[in-house]
């Protein structure tokens, strides 16, 4: 039987960082790492895109902890905890990281983010924005229940000055879309790069990490979307400036030597200062995510 805590341990202690790069208040470290492996596997937007992967509500009209992903085609589809579906009957964000076999129907656990709206999507079918949610926002999902994610949420879009008349967080994104656009444009992902740590004021925050060839870059986007809105949030960043100092080095200490426990094809991490989840699957780090507490 495999350790998959050992598989964790061992893709950690492979990664190396390399020249940050900068924009504003964000830093992110790109990580490199000699233990990356091929596997055939799609990115949801490319799942989308061609049209292979059909997500809709339960039968009997939906529920809103739960959305169905029907994998039509030959290949299966990751899908990273974050991610934002917008249509069906609500905004929803993926509540862990999941793959999708090929041919095969996966129910998702997902929160909603659209508390005001219940009802059929004028959109013709669901789809992925190019951002996920913000790491202040994912940071606690395994333990989190919906109210409390509403309540992240609306402090969130307060902050913002965001308002929305469905209580969708996406209207926040929309709000910021020429800042957002800025942000993305001064970060570059090089095909190596298989994650990154993001640093914000000068504080490390999240860790994205995929173990799979040519998947990272795939996310890059939605990942920095996702770190610029915390980027912009002046609020999230002073109480980011109060905290202690937790320099990338320290960071990546704290996840390597962290409580490591086996969850069924996922690893929960936690320490005294970080707290994360691997997604594996034969044997190969999937998805590894970790936050600063």
């Amino acid at each position: 039987m495999i350790d998959e805590s050992v598989t964790v341990d061992e893709f950690l202690s492979s990664l190396r960082v390399v020249d940050p790069q900068r924009y504003k208040n964000l830093m992110i470290l790109p990580l490199l790492s000699d233990k990356v492996k091929d596997l055939k596997l799609k990115s949801l937007e490319e799942a989308l895109e061609s049209d292979t992967i059909e997500i809709s509500e339960l039968d009997g009209g939906g529920s809103v902890p739960s959305l169905r992903f029907i994998n039509k085609g030959d290949e299966p589809v990751l899908i990273l905890d974050g991610s934002i579906i917008k249509g069906n009957q609500q905004d929803r964000t993926i509540r862990r990281s999941i793959i999708v076999p090929a041919h095969e129907t996966v129910l998702a656990a997902v929160f909603c983010v659209e508390e005001g709206r219940w009802s059929a999507s004028r959109d013709k079918k669901p789809y992925k924005p190019d951002h996920n949610i913000s790491a202040d926002i994912r940071l606690n999902f395994s333990s989190s229940d919906q109210t409390e994610i509403w309540r992240k949420l609306k402090r969130k879009a307060t902050r913002m000055n965001s308002a929305s008349k469905t209580e969708a967080i996406d209207q926040l994104y929309q709000d910021y879309e020429k800042h957002l656009e800025e942000f993305k444009k001064a970060f570059v992902c090089l095909p190596e790069y298989v994650g990154m740590i993001g640093i914000i004021e000068g504080k490390s925050i999240v860790m994205d990490v995929c173990g799979v060839n040519n998947i990272f870059h795939k996310q890059f986007p939605s990942l920095i979307g996702g770190l610029a809105i915390d980027a912009l949030d002046k609020g999230f960043c002073d109480e980011v400036k109060k905290t202690k100092d937790l320099t990338y080095r320290d960071f990546l200490r704290e996840i390597i030597k962290a409580k490591k426990e086996n969850i069924g094809g996922s690893v929960g991490i936690e320490a005294n200062k970080v707290i994360g989840r691997a997604l594996i699957s034969a044997d190969v780090v999937i998805h590894l995510e970790a936050f600063a507490k």
